[in-house]
């Protein structure tokens, strides 16, 4: 698993992805961005103090420290 947090605009802070956006929704401090990966949405969650257009394709990097695998079968984290 991914969480919203594990991504960033730093595109050298890990493997890149290209997300489209979806809404950006502004909460003070942080923003979330809810976007679309295929089929999947993939929310991501930065901090305020850069804007994010409304719409298109951004690039975002996978802080692959932090991301998460579980067993398909059980459910129990690797």
């Amino acid at each position: 698993g991914i969480r919203p947090s594990s991504l960033t605009r730093d595109t050298k802070a890990g493997p890149p992805i290209d997300l489209k956006l979806v809404v950006s929704e502004y909460l003070g401090a942080q923003s979330t961005l809810v976007t679309r990966c295929g089929d999947e949405e993939v929310l991501v969650e930065l901090d305020s103090s850069s804007p994010i257009r409304a719409e298109g394709m951004l690039t975002f990097a996978v802080r692959t420290d932090e991301v998460m695998a579980f067993d398909t079968q059980s459910g129990a984290r690797i």
